[in-house]
């Protein structure tokens, strides 16, 4: 028996389970260079909430037009998205190259920042952010923290607009310092005006006896994510006497100087680990740190081991660390830097 045409039911199309089975195309630059991404994979790292008027369709396409963006930030972003990690150059270098090369990370960082934001990625978002403030905070080690260049801070007030959290993180910043008059001409007005604002309320708390200590830059203070889900930059760490996985966050208050444990990074069977894998590590930036004016003894053995490189990388994408996802390396102590090899390819 043949149903009659008005008696059929129409099902309309579910449009997010088509986004999660399909391919989008991305269109980059002026050029139009063309890069593919699954949309389960944007719709997952959105948190939910991914902006599908973004996309566009023509004929059997789905594609987004993406003019502003760079190839190299592109590749970049795909190679964080498929091996959830970004290489940074860390190289032998004095204090000064250090600096200048921190500034380097973060601008990066502050695009990957806007690419995420482009592609309503949450979860890139989040991450850049814990990027840029374990770069300018010396990871972890407040002798060899800095300060947010101009050209970091210009970046990210072009990038983002009034109220943006990635600005609130570069205000208190300098809130926290007192020793950043000297550069004061260099820095875009708008972030100045915000500077003012912020320093005249710690000026009141001070008055009113609320403001004891120095205020802890806390990362989801300036992360997307909804205030009780899990952060992207939590650490999972194997406790030490049983087979169970700790999920507890690790809380670091980025005003007390850490205490690091010098050791060899070894492998899960207990061996020396070589130099020549890049490994994720326990936190946000992982990787080697080549560049400390005062390596460990056991560490400068290991540096000593490592192939010299070219300083040709222009946004570190070839680097000796990485700023990884939520991986962890079986054995490997938190806060710990594991040497890797330069990987020149994204």
């Amino acid at each position: 028996m043949t149903m009659a045409a008005g008696d059929r039911i129409i099902v309309p199309r579910d449009d997010n389970a088509k986004l999660e089975n399909s391919i989008i195309t991305l269109y980059i630059g002026a050029e139009r260079a063309r890069y593919t991404v699954h949309g389960k994979v944007l719709a997952q790292r959105s948190y939910g909430q991914f902006d599908e008027s973004i996309v566009l369709v023509s004929a059997n396409e789905r594609y987004i037009n993406l003019p502003n963006v760079t190839r190299s930030i592109c590749e970049l972003y795909l190679h964080f998205v498929h091996l959830g990690n970004i290489p940074l150059w860390q190289d032998k270098a004095t204090t000064e190259e250090q600096n200048d090369l921190r500034e380097e990370v973060a601008v990066t960082l502050v695009e990957l920042y806007r690419v995420g934001k482009m592609l309503s990625d949450k979860h890139t978002m989040d991450k850049a952010v814990s990027g840029i403030i374990e770069v300018f905070n010396g990871f972890d080690r407040p002798m060899l923290a800095v300060m947010p260049g101009a050209a970091c801070i210009t970046r990210v007030y072009d990038t983002t607009e009034p109220g943006s959290r990635l600005r609130l993180l570069m205000v208190n910043m300098y809130v926290r310092k007192a020793c950043w008059a000297e550069k004061i001409d260099r820095l875009p007005r708008p972030f100045l005006a915000d500077l003012a604002s912020a320093a005249l309320r710690r000026v009141d708390d001070f008055e009113k006896g609320d403001l004891r200590f120095k205020p802890a830059l806390v990362q989801c203070m300036y992360h997307e994510h909804a205030i009780g889900e899990r952060c992207p930059s939590r650490t999972t760490r194997k406790r030490k006497h049983s087979g169970a996985i700790d999920h507890s966050s690790v809380v670091v208050d980025l005003d007390e100087e850490p205490h690091i444990e010098v050791a060899s990074p070894r492998s899960a069977a207990g061996e020396a680990l070589d130099s020549g894998v890049a490994l994720p590590g326990t936190g946000v930036l992982s990787g080697y740190k080549t560049g400390s004016p005062t390596p460990s003894r056991q560490h400068r053995g290991v540096a000593d081991r490592q192939a010299s490189t070219s300083h040709s990388d222009p946004w570190g994408v070839g680097a000796s660390s990485a700023l990884s996802e939520d991986g962890s390396v079986p054995g490997e102590q938190p806060g710990l830097f594991v040497p890797a090899r330069r990987n020149m390819s994204v």
